[in-house]
């Protein structure tokens, strides 16, 4: 890793997502830098565990989704 590359990542990146009201953006970051060498296996699979996730919440909080879906 450069000097340069290095430094945006360490100061940088972390300093510009607080400035701008973010949480730290940096396990988001690993994240995603690992998941680029994922098989299509595996990401259909995370994509699968974030719309479980996801619908369930919905179903949980929003009362309009909890009646279309126990409607249909």
């Amino acid at each position: 890793m450069s000097a340069y590359t290095n430094l945006l990542r360490t100061v940088a990146l972390p300093a510009g997502s607080m400035l701008a009201g973010y949480r730290d953006v940096m396990p988001y970051l690993r994240g995603l830098e690992e998941s680029q060498w994922w098989s299509p296996a595996e990401i259909r699979a995370l994509q699968d565990r974030k719309l479980r996730r996801l619908v369930s919440h919905v179903y949980r909080n929003v009362p309009f989704y909890r009646r279309w879906m126990d409607e249909h």
